[in-house]
């Protein structure tokens, strides 16, 4: 681990430069620089070991960072402690890789546990978390952060009352974050019930019979009509089934990480791949992915349907279908259809494969779905609609916060920006 030494050099007054790890960097004058293991006790398989069989009973909160709990053992702790995933995943409430339990409570062998002895527990887990430890673990030769590395991990260290009213101020953030979780996480749940209702109920009818969709019978009204999805589209097709040359710049090829359901864009923030236009040309040659076409997850990860809302070009990869509905069915309505959990479980079941299920182009085109008359397709599709745009405000909301803690980690975590102490809670 990285030494961390005071740099006899220039620096802001109040300030004095260090070195930390790879960086040089001004600290105020009043702050140390202390390895984790001088300020806490690393308690690592230090307490009553406890089977997986003995927590599935739920009354023991269960805590670990990779969430590997069917065959790995655990200990069970009964204090406030800092958890710290030996992976560098984000597995924290609040998107870190640290989290802090109180009470008792069951932790996994995927974690390292520390009892702070000289530092406050929420500056230690937000610090931890501020300096990435993802980061520091990619560096390593096994990808994982082992006891002796965190021991010797060097941690910016201001005076205690300084801690304590960075603690409060970075907590505030955190519990707007939670705060906005839940209501995401409520909204969603409604979703889930309207969308029930409504496909199953319609919009004001007394009459209903039993279709398979599947395996399952699902009631629906009378009045509405059912059709394989081959008699209301022009074509299903699916992308390109070779990898094509991606280039820095040009147009999005897209994958299944790219589907957002019941958004304006795709989602580019975990796959964003380009091809260059010759190849799009080439591989749209036949039939293009255009504004009211459908976009459905068919390989892997089953189902996830997002409608095309924006003129822009793009080609897509093998493993999505393209759904071209003719004026029969409205495309925000079939949308929901496809998204809705009971299809979802249908798609899947029907999807062959162990380690890589995929969803046939025949399966999909002889998919039966409900047809209500297009007037009352765009109501219920309104209405969920309404529900979708108060999850992205929220959510949107939840990033937005998420921004301001890390602008405020920054500040605050390196003593760029000092708080008065006397403000602490």
């Amino acid at each position: 681990m990285s030494q961390t030494t005071e740099i006899q050099d220039e620096a802001p007054e109040g300030y004095k430069k260090v070195q930390l790890g790879p960086r040089t960097l001004p600290i105020p004058t009043d702050w140390e620089i202390k390895r984790v293991d001088e300020i806490t006790e690393n308690l690592d398989r230090k307490r009553e070991p406890i089977k997986s069989s003995e927590r599935e009973s739920g009354d023991i909160p269960y805590y670990g960072a990779t969430g590997q709990v069917d065959s790995v053992s655990g200990h069970l702790f009964d204090e406030k402690l800092v958890l710290v995933g030996e992976d560098g995943a984000d597995w924290s409430p609040f998107g870190g890789t640290s989290y802090i339990i109180s009470g008792k409570s069951w932790v996994n062998n995927h974690v390292h546990v520390l009892r702070c002895t000289n530092i406050v527990e929420e500056y230690l887990s937000n610090y931890l978390d501020y300096i990435e430890m993802r980061q520091v673990i990619s560096g390593t030769n096994r990808g994982k952060l082992n006891q002796s590395e965190l021991n010797q991990f060097p941690v910016l260290y201001p005076p205690l009352p300084e801690q304590r009213r960075i603690a409060d101020i970075l907590s505030t953030v955190d519990e707007q974050i939670q705060q906005t979780t839940e209501i995401v996480k409520e909204m969603k749940e409604l979703k889930r019930g309207v969308t029930n209702e409504l496909l199953n109920k319609g919009i004001s009818h007394s009459e209903y019979n039993t279709v398979y969709f599947g395996p399952m019978g699902i009631e629906i009204p009378a009045e509405w009509d059912v059709e394989p999805l081959k008699h209301v589209t022009e074509d299903i097709t699916d992308g390109v089934h070779s990898t094509p040359d991606y280039v820095k710049d040009g147009i999005p090829f897209l994958s299944t990480k790219n589907v957002n359901p019941f958004r304006k864009e795709f989602d580019t923030s975990s796959y964003e791949k380009y091809i260059s236009k010759e190849d799009h040309e080439d591989m749209t040659s036949n039939i293009k992915p255009e504004k009211g076409d459908l976009i459905i997850a068919r390989r892997a990860t089953i189902g996830p349907t997002q409608l095309v809302r924006v003129d822009s070009e793009f080609s897509i990869f093998v493993g999505l279908g393209l759904i071209k509905p003719t004026k029969q069915i409205d495309g925000s309505f079939l949308e929901q259809f496809f998204n809705w959990n009971k299809i979802q479980s249908v798609l899947n079941l029907k999807s062959p494969g162990s380690t890589m299920k995929t969803l046939n182009l025949s399966t999909l085109r002889n998919q039966v779905i409900p047809i209500p008359s297009l007037s009352e397709q765009q109501k219920i599709a309104g209405i969920l609609q309404i529900i979708d745009g108060k999850v992205q405000n929220e959510q949107e909301t939840k990033k937005h916060l998420q921004e301001l803690k890390r602008g405020l980690m920054q500040d605050l975590l390196t003593g760029t920006v000092r708080v008065d102490p006397e403000q602490a809670n």
